[in-house]
């Protein structure tokens, strides 16, 4: 089954295209759920809603408040809007089997960033069987380029890509509990097709 990925020749982009994976996502649902005649108000809809959702949910939607941060202004959806599209400006998308953009881009000087569903969790709503992350890893081990991908932190995930260089990294959610100040962690690991730690700084 095919997952959104995204191919910069440029290692310093690796760390914005999770943000871009989502964004592109967040369009291509605004126009299946909402079916708009027009590409642009569809996009726009979308965007403005997910802007209020709680936990940024596509499906099942509820008003989201914090009182953290303001609310969002819809005087300045037009901003967000001219802000995407210029993030997105030289952008080449492609809608593919990951096998396939692998076929198609794959030089000693592309670095692919990979993000799967994560494994056993929810809200996807594409199967992604375990043989996939097993085909993914055996890609990894033998493409011309660097491969950078994320997974959540699974005995199975680290099966897997064992053998591949491994960072663990922490992240807290507080969304599932807002009216309390519990917080808890979980682990998401990177994983890269080649030694990602001898680059300074890189998380």
């Amino acid at each position: 089954m095919p997952f959104d990925l995204l191919i910069s020749p440029a290692y310093r982009a690796a760390a914005k295209l999770a943000v871009v994976l989502a964004l592109i996502a967040g369009i291509a649902l605004a126009l299946l759920a909402y079916g708009a005649h027009r590409e642009g108000e569809g996009a726009a809809r979308f965007f403005y809603l997910q802007q209020h959702a709680f936990g940024g949910r596509v499906e099942n939607q509820t008003f989201g408040t914090a009182t953290t941060m303001p609310a969002a202004d819809l005087a300045r959806l037009g901003d967000s809007l001219t802000a995407a599209h210029q993030r997105l400006a030289g952008v080449t998308i492609e809608r593919l089997p990951w096998s396939d953009v692998f076929e198609r881009y794959d030089r000693a000087h592309t670095l692919f960033y990979c993000d799967p569903p994560y494994w056993q969790t929810e809200g996807y709503g594409v199967p992604f069987a375990l043989d996939e992350y097993k085909q993914l890893a055996a890609r990894m081990r033998t493409c011309a380029g660097r491969v950078m991908l994320s997974i959540n932190d699974h005995a199975d995930m680290r099966r897997v890509f064992d053998g591949f260089w491994t960072e663990r990294i922490g992240i807290t959610y507080s969304f599932g509990n807002c009216r309390t100040t519990e917080r808890r962690e979980f682990g998401e690991l990177v994983v890269c097709n080649w030694d990602a730690g001898a680059v300074v700084g890189l998380f």
